[in-house]
């Protein structure tokens, strides 16, 4: 029966070691051909059978090296060639495979303030159109801050510039105007500054048309406009390059008009939850929203509140500090384990010997009665441990 068992043993190991050794042969077989991905897996393999095995667990750490430089080789490549989703992919798998190489950390942030770079430039192009010409020469500004060899925002900033010396007032005209309205409808007033202008003027479902009365004489149009509106309780908002739209200065309108831009942020370290959170306690806003799937954060606010949060991520969205512990497992014999902590001794003696006596013997005493008679405090001998081990066995 103990022989059945012992071969059943020596059958399983030797089934393990079989095994591990095929994983192995795999992975050699996939460094030769570069495929290091599949010889990181094949190892990996073979550890979890033989965890302690250092020749192994050698090879695996050599082909997560050479992976990570694959890797990070290609990301380089796919940067080198505009597309920024690939290479952050690579930086982010060679980044993981080997974290304690800075130029990969490196890599992968360049990878991002170019991504940020280019979404910036997207809405700074947005902001052209729309004719906002303030918020789009701000976005241009910081798409070049993320990247200088960016030509189309620097291009970008020369029309905006010129767009803006285009436009020398509200309403595209520097010319001082005169303005005689006694008892005169509002919307007719502002018919008349509209074509005093050449703009269009257009005006909210809500606008009332009441009377008014109104005496300025050689005022610039920026100030004659904004008079008519802060004495009727009207504000306006450039709606093009030569277009107002005329509203009721209400917190509702407000709300209803300000204008708001959508910004999806890719975080690569920080939990998009955690971020949320982070983002609506500085910013003040409701208006973030969590994708868990992909850990995306999404903001919908407006321009400035868009770019301090693109600042809170950017100084927040960093690796967590790390700790490390060296770990070394150790094998204890179970028949020694007593060996460890505090190690007393086995035995003490005890014994009644004649006079002059003075230790112990294995062998037989012989006493007469004489001798018996005369046991004093000299007959008796003990024997007592003389120190306490303490071992700290290690095998």
């Amino acid at each position: 029966m103990i022989f059945c068992f012992r071969l059943l043993i020596l059958l399983f190991v030797t089934s393990l070691l079989a095994c591990t050794m095929q994983e192995v042969r795999l992975g050699e077989e996939l460094e030769q051909k570069g495929d290091w991905d599949g010889a990181i897996n094949a190892y990996r393999d073979a550890l979890r059978k033989q965890p302690f095995n250092k020749e192994i667990e050698q090879k695996y750490e050599e082909v997560k090296t050479k992976s990570a430089e694959q890797h990070f080789s290609r990301g380089r490549e796919w940067l080198k060639e505009g597309k920024l989703a690939e290479a952050l992919q690579e930086f982010q798998v060679a980044l993981g495979l080997d974290p304690q190489k800075p130029e990969h950390h490196t890599a992968l942030n360049d990878a991002w303030r170019l991504k940020n770079a280019r979404q910036t430039l997207m809405d700074a192009k947005q902001m052209e159109h729309l004719g906002r010409y303030d918020d789009a020469l701000t976005l241009y500004e910081s798409a070049v801050e993320l990247d200088p060899s960016l030509t189309d925002a620097v291009e970008g900033i020369t029309r905006v510039v010129q767009q803006q010396k285009a436009v020398q007032s509200i309403g595209g005209s520097a010319e001082p105007v005169t303005l005689r309205f006694q008892n005169t409808r509002l919307k007719q007033v502002f018919e008349i500054l509209a074509r005093t202008a050449s703009i269009d003027i257009l005006f909210d479902k809500d606008v009332r048309d009441d009377l008014v009365t109104i005496f300025t004489k050689d005022t610039p149009f920026d100030e004659a406009l904004n008079l008519i509106l802060t004495t009727n309780q009207l504000f306006a908002k450039r709606v093009g390059p030569d277009r107002l739209l005329v509203i009721p200065d209400t917190k509702q309108k407000r709300e209803q008009y300000e204008d708001l831009q959508i910004r999806t942020f890719y975080l690569s370290n920080s939990k998009a939850k955690d971020m949320a959170n982070l983002l609506r306690t500085i910013l003040e806003t409701k208006r973030v929203y969590v994708n868990e799937p992909i850990n995306t954060v999404v903001i919908r606010d407006e321009p400035e509140k868009i770019a301090l949060a693109e600042q809170i991520i950017l100084s927040n969205d960093r690796q967590d500090s790390e700790v490390v512990f060296e770990l070394e497992i150790l094998e204890v014999n179970k028949t020694q384990s007593q060996k460890i902590g505090l190690n007393f001794a086995k035995q003490a003696g005890f014994g009644v010997f004649p006079d002059g006596t003075t230790s112990f013997s294995t062998s037989a005493q012989l006493f007469n009665f004489r001798n018996l008679t005369s046991l004093g405090q000299n007959s008796y001998l003990f024997t007592f441990p003389s120190s306490v081990l303490l071992d700290f066995f290690k095998q």
